[in-house]
This record gives C-alpha cells, sequence and structure tokens, in this order.
C-alpha cells in the first residue's frame, strides 16, 4: 500500500504551486484524489501531468485540489450496456428485467477506518486464557481425531520415500496420505 503522507499535497498546497511556477515541476511525481484522498496517482512532468493540466485551465492549484482518480470519477457514471444489438442506459435486459449492476464504493481514509473499528467491535474476542486441550497419543481416540485429514509425523512420511512404515502412530493414523511398503 502506498505511503501517503509521502506524496500529500493538502498538506501544504502554496508550496507545491510554488515550486510548480518556479521549476515547472511538482515536488513529489505523484498527487492525491481529492475525493478518497488515498489513491496516489503519478503526475510526471513529461506525460500525465502535461494531458491533465489543461482540462483545469492550466491551473495547477485547481488540479491540486481537485483531481480526482479513475474510481471516484467513474463512481457516479450511467453504465452503457449492450442488449440484443442495442445500447441501453437504464440497466435493462432485453425482456425488461432489472439487470444486476455491480457498484463499485470508494471510501474515504475515515470511512475504511469507520468500517474497521466496526468490524473490530463485533468480532469476538478468543480466549487465550481457557483450558488447555491435550491429547494423549497412546490413547487410539485421540490419535484418530489428530491424523483426520492431516498427518502429525510429516518427517517420518518425508524422510521414508512418502511411506508411514516407520510411523509410531500408523496404525491408530486416519490421514489420507497413510500408505504402507507392500
Amino acid at each position: 500500500m502506498n505511503n501517503t503522507n509521502e506524496f500529500n499535497q493538502f498538506e501544504n498546497i502554496d508550496a507545491w504551486v510554488k515550486c510548480f511556477e518556479e521549476n515547472d515541476k511538482l515536488p513529489k511525481n505523484k498527487i492525491l484524489c481529492s475525493k478518497c484522498k488515498t489513491t496516489a496517482v503519478s503526475m510526471l512532468r513529461s506525460s500525465n501531468l502535461k494531458n491533465t493540466l489543461p482540462r483545469y485551465n492550466n491551473d495547477i492549484r485547481r488540479l491540486l485540489t481537485e483531481f480526482q482518480c479513475r474510481d471516484c470519477r467513474n463512481v457516479n457514471k450511467v453504465v452503457k450496456t449492450k442488449v440484443g444489438g442495442k445500447a441501453t442506459e437504464d440497466n435493462t435486459t432485453s425482456d425488461n428485467k432489472p439487470k444486476k449492476v455491480s457498484a463499485h464504493v470508494v471510501e474515504t481514509p475515515e470511512e475504511k477506518e469507520a468500517r474497521a473499528e466496526e468490524i473490530r467491535k463485533n468480532t469476538p474476542k478468543v480466549d487465550l486464557t481457557g483450558p488447555k486441550m491435550s491429547y494423549d497419543l497412546n490413547n487410539k481416540d485421540h490419535v484418530k481425531i489428530l491424523t483426520t485429514n492431516n498427518c502429525w509425523k510429516p518427517n517420518v512420511y518425508l524422510d521414508n520415500g512418502k511411506w508411514c512404515d516407520t510411523c509410531p502412530l500408523f496404525d491408530n493414523c486416519n490421514s489420507t496420505l497413510k500408505r504402507r511398503k507392500k
């Protein structure tokens, strides 16, 4: 993930504008989206910046304060779909049933943190201080529980060429890998 503090033009826009006016380039190669403030977009002097600046009337301050990333620009666009060879904007199929359209939601850092906090609050806590389960490897039932769908001694299995002959748990093992040389 990008470190947004590295190229946050919102912290000191005047310095960014001054740097651009003096050097014809920005102090950093990337700028943040003004809407979500998380997506960093490359604004190299030779390519993207020269192509983007005319859309903002060659006003660098306006570009730095109003620029939106592609995801934020596309959130409210109407999706045109082709149905039966005809383009439709109302997201319906040819038999006029509503078509499922997945919506892309762009969140601000505050919204992301609020959602993460809600998840943390609703996630059940694991009690690590409770009683520990202990298994007796001499008990046949315990060995069957432990070896269901896994190998309890993979070192023995791999050291013997994927054979289980020398494994001390072989008689009660319930693993799907279990096999004996013939």
